[in-house]
This record gives C-alpha cells, sequence and structure tokens, in this order.
C-alpha cells in the first residue's frame, strides 16, 4: 500500500487534467474542483464555496412531504408564523391563549378532541412576566410546568473583579441572540411551540426585523417547531378599517401570515384572519373576544364578513343621497330639462351642489347637448340613448345601505317626448339648415377669390390682398 506521508509524484504526462470550464461566468475564479474562490477579508487566502443543488429523482419516486400542523389550517409545524395587529388588538392574548392549550394539550378551535402536549417557549418583550404573562396563563389554565420564558441576556465579565460588577443583565436583541433561543430550543427536544411576543420589540431598524424573520423560519426548519411571532404593522391602518386583511412590506419573506382585525362597529369583537398563506389554502376567518382574562373564540366563519359603514354621520349622508336621488327622479320623471334649470331646482330643495352631482352618477342620468355652437345647451334625461320615449326609466343605485335599486312609482302623467322645431315644421331641422347655409356661404367666398385670382394672374396683375 503506497504511503501518505510519502511526497507527491511528478503526474503521468499521458493524463490531461481539464480544468473546470466557467462557461462564460464574468468574473468566475474557479479551482480546479469548479468551486468559487471568494478572497476573505482581512486575510490572504481565499474561501472556498459551490451552490447547493438538489434535484428531483423523477418517475414516479419522490415522495412528497405533508404539511405538519400545530393548528391545523392555521399554525404549520417547521414554519414560522407571524400574527400582525396592531395596539390593542389583543395579539397577546391571542398568543398566550395558544400557548396555554399546547402547554395541557386542549383542542384548538374549530377542532375536537384533544392534541399532543408539549413545551412552550415564550421570548417576552414588553410584558413582565409576573404581573402579566402569569396571571394569564393561570387564568387560561395552563401548564406552568411546561413554560420556559426568555426575557434577557446575563453578561459575565471574567476580568472585573469588583464585587457584583462582573454580572450584567441586558434585553435581547434580535438577531444577534437567535443563537441563545436555538440552543433553548435544542435543551428541550419536547419544545413543540416558539413564541416570539413581540418581535418589533426585539429590532431596533427594519433591517433587523427582515433578518430576525429569516432567522426565525431557519430556526424552525432545523428544530421541527412551530414559531410564532407577533409584530405591530405599520402600513394598512385603513385597510384595518374595513377588515381588509394586508401583510406588512416588511415581511415579504413571511409564507404564513395571519392578521387580528378588530370590527369598526363592535370593538369588543375581534377576527383572526388570513393575509397570506402560499403553501395551502387559505383557512377561514376565526372569531373570537377577549373576555374576563380569556379568549372566547366563536365558530369559523364561512365567508368573511361584510364591513358596512354603519355609523351615524356615513347613515347621515347616505340618507341625504337617496333623498337627493329621489328629489332628481321626481324632477325628471315627466320631461328632460336643462341641466342648469334640473341642478337649480334640486337645489332649492335644501340639497347641495355636490349631493346634486352625485345623485345624478347613481341615478344614472344621462346628458345631452341640444342646440349648436354658443346658443346650445346641455339637457337631462332619465331615458337612456336609444330608448323609446314611452318605455319606463330604472332606477340605478349602488349597494350602499339605504340605496335601493327599485324604482319609484310614479304618480304624475305619463312621460311625454317633448316637441321640437323640427317635428313642428315638417321634420325640419333649424340647426342644420343654418350650418348648411353657412358652409354655402364660405364656398361661394373661397370660389370668388378663387376666380378673382386666376383673372389677375392672366392679366399680368399682383394677387390682391
Amino acid at each position: 500500500m503506497p504511503d501518505d506521508t510519502m511526497p507527491d509524484s511528478e503526474p503521468d504526462p499521458r493524463i490531461e487534467e481539464s480544468l473546470p470550464q466557467d462557461f462564460g461566468t464574468p468574473h468566475a475564479n474557479l479551482d480546479k474542483y469548479g468551486r468559487f474562490q471568494v478572497p476573505k477579508l482581512n486575510a490572504d487566502y481565499f474561501l472556498l464555496e459551490q451552490a447547493k443543488s438538489d434535484f428531483f429523482l423523477g418517475l414516479g419516486m419522490d415522495e412528497p412531504r405533508p404539511i405538519a400542523w400545530l393548528w391545523p389550517e392555521h399554525i404549520p409545524i417547521g414554519k414560522l408564523t407571524l400574527i400582525e395587529g396592531e395596539s390593542k388588538s389583543g395579539t397577546s392574548f391571542l398568543v398566550a391563549d395558544m400557548a396555554a392549550r399546547v402547554s395541557r394539550g386542549s383542542p384548538w378551535p374549530g377542532f375536537i378532541g384533544p392534541q399532543l402536549a408539549g413545551h412552550v417557549i415564550v421570548v417576552l418583550g414588553g410584558d413582565n412576566m409576573h404581573d402579566t404573562l402569569g396571571p394569564r396563563l393561570i387564568n387560561m389554565q395552563a401548564n406552568l410546568y411546561n413554560f420556559t420564558i426568555l426575557s434577557g441576556i446575563t453578561t459575565h465579565d471574567p476580568a472585573e473583579m469588583r464585587a457584583g460588577k462582573a454580572d450584567t443583565d441586558r434585553r435581547l436583541c434580535l438577531p444577534a441572540d437567535l443563537g441563545h433561543i436555538e440552543y433553548q430550543l435544542r435543551q428541550r427536544p419536547d419544545t413543540r411551540l416558539l413564541v416570539v411576543d413581540s418581535l418589533s420589540d426585539f429590532c431596533q431598524t427594519d433591517k433587523q426585523f427582515r433578518e430576525a424573520l429569516r432567522g426565525l423560519h431557519e430556526i424552525a426548519e432545523r428544530c421541527n417547531v412551530a414559531v410564532v411571532a407577533t409584530a405591530r404593522p405599520r402600513n394598512w391602518r385603513s385597510a384595518r378599517s374595513k377588515l381588509q386583511p394586508s401583510a406588512d412590506r416588511r415581511s415579504e419573506s413571511v409564507r404564513c401570515v395571519l392578521n387580528v382585525l378588530v370590527d369598526p362597529n363592535d370593538p369588543s369583537q375581534r377576527y383572526l384572519a388570513p393575509a397570506r398563506m402560499n403553501f395551502c389554502r387559505e383557512p377561514k376567518w376565526v372569531p373570537f373576544r377577549i373576555g374576563e382574562g380569556i379568549v372566547e373564540w366563536g365558530e369559523p366563519l364561512e365567508a368573511a364578513p361584510v364591513y358596512k359603514r354603519t355609523s351615524e354621520a356615513a347613515q347621515e349622508k347616505v340618507t341625504v343621497l337617496k333623498e337627493a336621488m329621489d328629489c332628481l327622479w321626481d324632477t325628471l320623471a315627466t320631461c328632460d330639462m336643462p341641466a342648469k334649470v334640473a341642478l337649480k331646482q334640486v337645489m332649492e330643495c335644501g340639497f347641495s351642489k355636490g349631493t346634486v352631482v352625485r345623485a345624478r352618477r347613481e341615478l344614472g342620468v344621462r346628458s345631452y347637448r341640444e342646440g349648436w355652437g354658443p346658443f346650445g345647451w346641455w339637457c337631462w334625461s332619465l331615458q337612456k340613448e336609444g330608448e323609446a320615449p314611452g318605455e319606463e326609466p330604472e332606477k340605478g343605485g349602488n349597494d350602499e345601505p339605504g340605496i335601493g335599486k327599485k324604482k319609484p312609482v310614479r304618480t304624475g302623467p305619463p312621460r311625454e317626448k317633448k316637441p321640437s322645431p323640427a317635428d313642428e315644421f315638417g321634420g325640419v331641422s333649424f340647426e342644420r339648415m343654418f350650418r348648411a347655409l353657412f358652409v354655402e356661404s364660405l364656398n361661394h367666398n373661397k370660389a370668388v377669390e378663387a376666380a378673382a385670382a386666376a383673372q389677375a394672374a392672366a392679366n399680368g396683375k399682383p394677387k390682391p390682398r
């Protein structure tokens, strides 16, 4: 057997060593094994990097891996779930209820039967462990033996010799302290849930927030646990008031995002709604209320709730608009009218110009031009273009509460077409006749000028100006 300690012999000249091809890749510095040589900072040697490539076997040999769920259709195992909610929306109560259910193995909302109980690690930010989180877990009948609370880091300085100065405490800072969290997870292999409440308390910048999200997702994959983090969004205050789920722009890398939405009409009613679920179908909305220190869950909704503006100010606007629509309908019901006249008559009933314009848009009033040139005017009509004069016009509307689409019963005389001068004089249109005479006069003047210019050119005289 050859001795490994012997120096290498000279290469055989019959064997040609072929260097790996770079295939025209710019700035590709490869070694003989096809690895990229990357210079290391503050060093005189290179790091060797190679892309990790995975392939499918094909021919039906690939076995799909089903998604493991902690809360079916809501909280997956091995992935990060981000729950976004504004201040006072109840996100801390929500994750405390989830942790209590995991600690004692209670069933999830919308499902029957117990689940597998497990350990829970809570990374606590703003709340205190003893006067806030502890009483909540006790009211929720949690098994406190299955909890580990991480609230800070203790630093020991071995060079400090003064008494009481060697050990100092500090707050967690993410993503720098993600290693401490993963170490606690690996110390307790029976952990099923990791809660970070709230992630915004541990990150100072948006860059740290994004890096912490990616780090938590990698920890969930490596340790095969469900990771739930809460955060306060920045860019969907208007969507929250309309019960529309929306994901924060900083959480684009998270595949599972849930929103806690508060009903604008009933502040005690809250919803756990899906905002992003890219690896499976979106779950149903789950309503809940916060009672005396506990979370009271309702049955999952078959459809998302529809937002309706029922405040007093909004309802008053709807009522005024409906009255303006009825007034404009009665004004134009008998015959078409000039727009200025109809607008003036409706405004005399106490409506503003903007309200009348909105009422016209909701009713679908058609406007058309009468006359020609500076002597013309605009008219409003309830009849659609091309509709016979004797047909009953249909009243328009929208989906706002209080505005109906059913046309009112007309009590006045039947609608008659307004006679025009053309009908009174045998079908002769004076507007068209005036236009034809004007065009004929222009053509006659041009012909006279052209004849005069031709005569002047034949006599050798300059063209008259």
